[in-house]
């Protein structure tokens, strides 16, 4: 960042932590170490699906790795969860209360004072065993903050204004609802035909003619057609296509923002029962959003892939890389070179 961003008051950390991580949250924990209060906010973690089981193990891994030098004095934790039919905001702050604490003695083992405590539900946000003596404590809680000195300094910062929220994100990559189940099965039949005319590992000609059509059909402006586009998820499901696309794809940094917008179009076409065939695409978006700068997007993805199969290898090394303190960056290079490498031995095989 070019600039600082000053916090003050709980209220300054619900403004820009949704700009801090370049998405409004929910259902997620976001914790941040200050410089002091009242000082620049430094880097946050962000984890959007960290059930109330796990919370002690990830308050501990989260203060670790914010923490471990031992030069952070203040932090923040905001918690984001919207409350379940016949509950309220103020009943969900309630519950969130015992797990603030347990962040704040996660802290404390650190040397670092939790000094910003709030959770953000219904639109409304309140604060968690404020101390401060010029809080109102309002049980009502308080509106969201709109655009204020924060957003301005951030601004100013380099940060962008978050224009969409995690469930404007999960609504996108929802499966489409109208569609004819019979039509969409033959399709997918046909692509496998193709992809598989022999019952052989893949034809990655087949797989390279549908990438090249889909990327030309983008940079004119379109978008793939149906035939085009269930070859590439069908093509994906074999671990070594997808590698193969994977391995090309970083290596062209220019045509990463084209190819993000293609691989998330892909996922809403994954329909039931064909649900599982999605990991490949989210897989593939989740490292172009991680290697575009948009951690949070690139979680969510990894998040929606291991929801949809738990035992998916890649997404859990990824997602593990990140919650074990790895920069994105690091860990699409680390992806990248693990290709060429993995290439490298089978033309060394053959």
């Amino acid at each position: 960042m070019t600039g600082k961003i000053r916090v003050t008051c709980v209220s300054d950390v619900v403004e820009l932590l949704p700009i801090l991580i370049g998405i409004e949250p929910s259902e997620s924990i976001v914790a941040t170490p200050l410089m002091s209060p009242g000082a620049p906010i430094m880097n946050c973690d962000y984890r959007p699906d960290v059930p109330l089981g796990k919370w002690l193990e990830f308050a501990a891994d989260s203060t670790e790795k914010m923490c471990g030098s031992g030069d952070v004095r203040w932090a923040a934790v905001v918690i984001y969860s919207d409350p379940e039919e016949g509950k309220d905001g103020l009943s969900v702050a309630a519950e969130a209360a015992p797990f603030i604490e347990v962040f704040a003695d996660a802290f404390k083992q650190h040397g670092t004072e939790l000094v910003f405590k709030a959770c953000v539900s219904g639109e409304r946000w309140w604060c968690i065993n404020c101390e401060d003596p010029h809080c109102s404590h309002d049980p009502d809680g308080y509106p969201i903050p709109g655009i204020g000195r924060v957003t301005a300094e951030a601004t100013v910062a380099g940060r962008s204004v978050v224009g969409e929220s995690m469930r404007d994100v999960l609504k996108r990559w929802s499966p489409i609802e109208d569609y004819d189940a019979q039509k969409v099965s033959e399709v997918v039949q046909a692509a496998t035909e193709r992809l598989h005319p022999a019952g052989n590992e893949g034809s990655m000609a087949e797989l390279w003619r549908a990438f090249e059509c889909a990327d030309q059909a983008l940079r004119e402006g379109n978008s793939p057609d149906e035939e085009t586009a269930y070859t590439l998820i069908v093509g994906c499901v074999v671990r070594g296509n997808r590698d193969e696309l994977l391995s090309r794809i970083l290596s062209e940094p220019a045509s990463w923002e084209r190819q993000r917008r293609l691989w998330e179009s892909l996922i809403p076409l994954c329909v039931e029962p064909l649900r599982l065939l999605r990991c490949a695409p989210l897989i593939i978006l989740a490292l172009l959003e991680l290697a575009g700068g948009r951690e949070a997007f690139g979680r969510l993805a990894l998040k929606e892939a291991l929801e949809t199969d738990p035992n998916y290898l890649m997404a859990q090394l990824l997602y593990g890389g990140l919650n074990e303190g790895l920069k994105p960056s690091e860990l699409v290079d680390a992806v990248r070179f693990s290709l060429i490498a993995s290439r490298e031995r089978e033309d060394d095989d053959a």
